[in-house]
């Protein structure tokens, strides 16, 4: 904690302050269930992102950003958004916040590039760089700000959820042991719905329109789901381990959570494989699920036990 916390502040903006990719939809989740109004959307998950604002950003419209803020101060005396480099300077430059404190998350940058890599398609590299360029920033205002901050590690967070849910809650003087608790389960490592999101939307920019996503990898099962979003047929998928052709199955199994999370994915898209005794997985054996025919990988293959 830096400089001090914020507990007996009865009005209040909570401002979470990281990189992409870098553990701020957790945090931001967290405070959802802590009871602070993070937006106005129904359903935040999967990005916790509060798209009123982020659309003023988008269209630099700092006079209706004004208005959007204002509204939310006089229905809640504490409140919250993530803000993230786009929007660092449209916001917290200009002072726009009433009596704003900070929850800053820090991940490992191989972590975070490794993930914008697999998101945006971008270099590796190239993430790294930036990463480390969003730090620098980040550091300097937690170097010079004079108000209330927390800091936290993403990976901390994962491993003693009970104890940054605890931290959060002293920090803001929230004094609710169920909504503590809440918060504390919901401390989960890249949430399977976010995961899919934020690899899906780099693939559907792509020339290719065929692509999935490998979800379980188990001794004995394999699953996951395999699509065209131009045509409305089942994609056959090759199953291979160490090397060797194993399976060719349909990805035609229903599965409600692929087409919810994007209008133009068919629900008929999943695949199971169970397999058998002599091919049990062991430590070390390579598994890829191919697209048949197109030598397309899904989105997680190769993958390694």
């Amino acid at each position: 904690m830096l400089n001090k916390d914020c507990s007996d502040q009865a009005s209040k903006t909570v401002i979470v302050l990281g990189v992409p990719r870098g553990g701020t939809s957790m945090v931001t989740g967290v405070l959802a269930r802590l009871g602070i109004y993070m937006g106005p959307e129904y359903k935040l998950a999967p990005f916790y992102e509060n798209r009123q604002l982020d659309s003023c950003v988008k269209e630099r419209n700092r006079s209706k950003a004004k208005k959007i803020i204002a509204g939310y101060n006089a229905a809640h005396s504490v409140w919250g958004v993530k803000v993230l480099p786009r929007g660092w300077w449209f916001f917290n430059g200009r002072g726009m916040f009433r009596e704003p404190v900070y929850i800053v998350v820090f991940r490992d940058i191989f972590a975070i590039a490794k993930r914008r890599e697999v998101s945006l398609n971008r270099p590796l590299v190239r993430e790294l760089f930036a990463a480390n360029w969003y730090y620098f920033w980040l550091l300097l205002f937690l170097a010079f700000t004079k108000r209330p901050a927390l800091v936290l590690s993403y990976e901390k967070a994962l491993l003693f959820p009970d104890g940054v849910a605890e931290g959060i809650c002293a920090f803001l003087g929230i004094d609710n042991p169920m909504l503590r608790q809440a918060a504390a389960d919901f401390i989960k490592p890249s949430p399977k719905e976010y995961v899919m999101r934020s690899t899906t939307k780099c693939q559907l920019d792509k020339e290719s329109n065929h692509f999935g996503y490998l979800d379980i990898v188990q001794p004995d099962k394999i699953a996951g789901w395999a699509l065209s979003v131009t045509d409305n047929y089942p994609l056959k998928i090759e199953l291979t381990i160490n090397g060797q052709l194993k399976r060719e199955v349909e990805a035609n199994f229903l599965r409600d959570d692929v087409n919810k999370s994007n209008a133009r994915f068919r629900k008929n898209c999943g695949f199971i494989i169970n397999l058998d005794a002599h091919e049990i997985l062991m430590p070390g054996d390579k598994v890829e699920v191919t697209i048949a025919g197109r030598n397309v990988h899904l989105i997680n293959s190769p993958y390694v036990v």
